[in-house]
């Protein structure tokens, strides 16, 4: 199914977030001359929903602090002690843990390998802000100018002063 689906992505019928209707009927009938039973596009459809639920806990493993990925292997790794504590915690992610995930590239492909790894981000340390300079974007600004601001400032103020003051304020 997920050889299909991949391919189905390579040739472009696969929009934003979701399959073409042909794409799951093109699975569908392969899965029926194949194994030789009845499979319709809804049962491929919600097996992709189940696919998708699998993707999303792989990639929130790798977001997790202490778990790591090796990419030769197509595993997530991670230390005796993390793995103890994690799995305490979430029992349901131990078979993703310290074993291969052979499909990965697949799912990657077909649930749309579009999360952020963090590879190009930047810190506050990697900005190099000896190049903004205050010259630059002074020139740069469009709008009113100061002495404008100013004048809106007193005008203001005199309008403030203008308000009628009520008994108790005498």
């Amino acid at each position: 199914m997920l050889e299909i689906l991949s391919d189905e992505v390579k040739q472009g019928n696969k929009s934003t977030n979701q399959f073409k209707a042909s794409s799951f009927n093109r699975v569908s009938n392969a899965i029926n001359e194949q194994l030789g039973m009845d499979c319709s596009s809804k049962l491929v459809e919600n097996h992709l929903k189940t696919i998708r639920n699998t993707c999303s806990t792989i990639q929130t493993l790798l977001n997790k602090s202490g778990l790591g990925w090796v990419d030769n292997l197509k595993m997530i790794t991670v230390s005796p002690k993390v793995y103890a504590v994690h799995i305490q915690a979430l029992p349901n992610h131990d078979k993703f843990i310290n074993k291969k995930i052979e499909i990965f590239d697949e799912i990657s492909l077909v649930c749309g390998n579009d999360w952020a790894r963090g590879v190009c981000a930047k810190s506050f340390e990697d900005i190099d802000f000896d190049s903004f300079s205050e010259k630059d974007n002074d020139n740069d600004l469009e709008g009113p100018s100061i002495e404008k601001d100013m004048q809106a400032t007193e005008a203001s103020q005199i309008k403030a002063s203008r308000k009628r003051k009520r008994s108790f304020e005498m």
